[in-house]
């Protein structure tokens, strides 16, 4: 009698932009995972056409299969601020998503998430591994806020969360069961429609002030930062090419050769060099400008009224 393996569910938002990192993505976990396990790809979707849909369908094997979940309107009705920028990007509801997986899954008590920007040299199958305790969430920190001043202050004194303590949201190991338990996502939608606070990472931000101390700190090679080159590790498990410095982007971008030589079988290769070939000398002036107004906003939050740190702390 074959033995049934245990499922690892992996969770994804993206809307059609970011489908193209997402091939390359599916692409590295597949070639590194475990086959010890199966593995769901769970992608949760405001606006992905069904060509795309198919094309990432494609790359599913034997043991790594993709479901397309869609959340149009999903979250309208229930957050009525208007703040969904991505780290000073674009705006997308999709970044919320994962702050609801617990409640729209309830038959999964632990599962992954991951942004689609990253690369999985590792294999995922050992975060996944990993014991949560009563923590909600495990993460790495944050190397962006904390390689600047700016955003050492706003780590400390508007999300209220010790800097180097403040954890990226691209990785999680997710305590599913415990998010339920404390009804996590019903603690973030009253904060998020009563104070419609200044953030700088906004899912990101809600996040950390409300899982600070129940977070199990994960080595910094599961999310590998590239915003921050001089903090990267030797050997990382999971690239995040976090902020605006992709490869689709920029020259001499960490790991680049591994994104194209696993871009050629993702199926979306020649999509991702029409990308770097368009990319101007405008879009990366507004890069620049993008950040310049990130730290800019670092720096003033802190003094505002209303921070996650004065209300939670008590004081409004």
């Amino acid at each position: 009698m074959q033995d049934i393996r245990e499922t690892i569910p992996l969770f994804f938002s993206v809307d059609d932009r970011y489908v193209p990192y997402l091939g390359v993505m599916i692409n590295s976990l597949i070639a590194s995972a475990s086959p010890k396990y199966d593995y769901k790809a769970i992608i949760l979707y405001q606006d992905i056409t069904e060509r795309n849909q198919k094309r990432l369908k494609e790359q599913e094997t034997a043991s790594f299969t993709l479901e397309f979940v869609p959340m149009a309107n999903v979250l309208e009705r229930q957050m009525t601020a208007d703040n969904a920028k991505l780290r000073g990007d674009y705006s997308t509801l999709t970044i919320y998503f994962r702050l609801f997986i617990a409640d729209m899954f309830p038959q999964f008590d632990k599962a992954i998430y991951l942004d689609a920007d990253m690369l999985a040299p590792g294999d995922i199958s050992e975060l996944y591994e990993m014991e949560l305790g009563n923590n909600l969430i495990a993460a790495a920190p944050d190397t962006f806020t904390a390689s600047i001043p700016e955003g050492v202050n706003y780590d400390n004194n508007a999300v209220g969360v010790p800097a180097g303590k403040y954890v990226n949201s691209g990785v999680l190991l997710l305590n599913l069961k415990k998010f339920r338990a404390t009804n996590f996502s019903k603690q973030f939608l009253e904060l998020f429609n009563r104070y419609h606070f200044s953030v700088i990472a906004p899912d990101q931000d809600y996040l950390n002030a409300l899982a600070y101390q129940k977070t199990l700190y994960l080595d910094p090679k599961w999310n590998d930062q590239t915003a921050v080159p001089e903090m990267l590790t030797a050997d990382p498990k999971i690239i995040h090419y976090n902020l605006f410095k992709k490869p689709t982007h920029y020259e001499n971008v960490p790991h680049e050769t591994f994104f194209w030589e696993t871009a050629r079988k993702s199926g979306f290769y020649d999509e991702l060099l029409e990308m770097k070939k368009h990319y101007s000398s405008k879009d990366v002036q507004q890069d620049q400008t993008n950040l310049l107004s990130l730290i800019k906003m670092a720096n003033s939050v802190p003094d505002e009224e209303i921070t996650f740190k004065k209300v939670l702390n008590g004081g409004e």
